[in-house]
């Protein structure tokens, strides 16, 4: 098997570290706009210091579940399972799975 070129080990190291940024800009914006969202709904300091730090814990666990599972599953089958599973215990009869909650990413 050939040598990996210096260049594309640099390009993949920046494509991640690219995908990386991104992420983070992300969690950012949902955290800010769901603290929006709370905050129009009453929620004070208190419950939203909460809420932050709960959304933290539950996206990094979360997300490490989603690469863990994604390195095996293309479909990633148990990540979805585990999110539904506890979405559910949350919104009881309003549960909608996955699939059809992100229609757009299925398949993979």
């Amino acid at each position: 098997m050939p040598k990996r070129n210096a260049l594309m080990a640099r390009i993949e190291k920046q494509a991640l570290q690219y995908a990386h940024a991104a992420r983070l800009l992300e969690i950012g914006f949902c955290t800010d706009i769901a603290t929006i969202a709370l905050g129009r709904l009453g929620w004070g300091e208190k419950r939203l210091t909460e809420f932050e730090a709960a959304f933290s814990a539950a996206y990094n666990e979360y997300d490490a579940l989603r690469e863990e599972d994604g390195s095996d599953d293309r479909e990633q089958a148990y990540y979805k399972a585990c999110l539904d599973r506890e979405i559910k215990q949350y919104v009881g009869s309003k549960f909608v799975s996955f699939d059809e909650r992100h229609p757009e990413l299925k398949g993979g």
